[in-house]
């Protein structure tokens, strides 16, 4: 992007990464609308819960803000999964603090059922309109 200065760097979750292209105005260059597909295709919350999430596993101080935005990309199922994103950060977690990592995600998460009926919600909400 030409005339354009990076003036503040941090780490961005894919639900906030989806939000702000979603919000700007204009038309999207092809990397950020590359960029907006992905977020749609993989963020598995919205923002409001990505934060939330990020600020309950920043509250161990082991977890740096880098870490918790991939844990929430991922909002990993198993253990094995959490272990894959502390080596690669260098984090060295317990495995009672990886239970409650799994613990954390899984109340995030909507029940399967509440997911099915916000998916006929949005079939019935197309057809009507």
């Amino acid at each position: 992007m030409i005339g354009r200065r990076v003036t503040k760097r941090r780490v961005a979750s894919l639900a906030e990464v989806e939000k702000l292209l979603r919000e700007r105005g204009g038309e999207l260059g092809y990397g950020q609308q590359a960029s907006l597909e992905y977020a749609k295709k993989f963020a598995k919350v919205g923002k409001e819960t990505a934060d939330e999430l990020i600020e309950k596993l920043t509250q161990n101080e082991k977890i740096s803000a880098w870490t918790a935005v991939k844990i929430v990309d991922v909002m990993p199922k198993y253990k094995s999964q959490i272990t894959a994103i502390a080596v690669k950060e260098k984090c060295d977690l317990t495995e009672k603090e990886k239970d409650e990592i799994i613990k954390i995600i899984a109340e995030a998460l909507p029940k399967k059922e509440e997911k099915e009926e916000k998916a006929e919600g949005k079939v019935e909400g197309k057809e009507e309109g």
